[in-house]
């Protein structure tokens, strides 16, 4: 049993995640959803999305110490990923926001199984900031995990989404014709000459 103030384990969090995409394979419903939420804020508390933030050089290890703590750390990273892509997936289909600001995620994206399972260290990026970036910066290192790549695509469908429903579901249509006819004074609103050209680029 864990103490007020103390932080859960990993352990923890693995089966959390678990029992959520469970609870998310039958549907994204209120329970899924809060679950989700848990998960989020147990890695933030972990700090999982935050493990390469003081190695940004990716330097190689050189003592089976460090490539013990690269292999744990890639542990992490994974079930990080893992709630990434939950999260992803039910905003999107809930048309909400998400719980996991990309904006502040320096965690390396996830390398390929066999590298993790030999224990032979892998380098590997974040996932970029804008679309473009996103798979230039994948492309260009050394990293071509399949995983990688699905994170990347599913990052730039998400994008997508956002493009075509920025303001999500509404709720009714007298809703939809009010935020029309207040379109031209949204500034979080793009034109759609904007819109466009973004979705060109994805």
């Amino acid at each position: 049993v864990l103490q007020e103030n103390e932080p859960p384990t990993l352990c923890l969090l693995q089966a959390l995640a678990l029992t959520t995409f469970q609870q998310l394979i039958k549907g994204v419903q209120t329970r899924a959803w809060r679950s989700l939420g848990t998960c989020v804020r147990v890695a933030y508390e972990l700090y999982i999305h935050l493990i390469d933030s003081e190695n940004i050089d990716q330097s190689v290890p050189v003592s089976d110490a460090e490539t013990n703590r690269w292999c744990l750390d890639e542990e992490k990273r994974r079930v990080w990923w893992a709630i990434w892509e939950m999260d992803t997936f039910a905003s999107t289909i809930r048309r909400c926001p998400p719980a996991i600001d990309w904006s502040q995620n320096e965690t390396n994206l996830p390398v390929d199984d066999t590298f993790w399972f030999r224990g032979e260290f892998q380098a590997s990026c974040f996932l970029a900031p804008t679309p473009m970036e996103r798979w230039r910066t994948l492309q260009c290192s050394l990293n071509q995990s399949p995983k990688a790549w699905f994170i990347v695509a599913n990052s730039l469908m998400r994008e997508a989404q956002l493009l075509s429903s920025p303001r999500g579901v509404f709720r009714s249509s007298a809703e939809r014709s009010k935020s029309k006819a207040n379109t031209v004074f949204g500034s979080s609103r793009k034109t759609c000459k904007e819109i466009s050209q973004s979705l060109a680029i994805i």
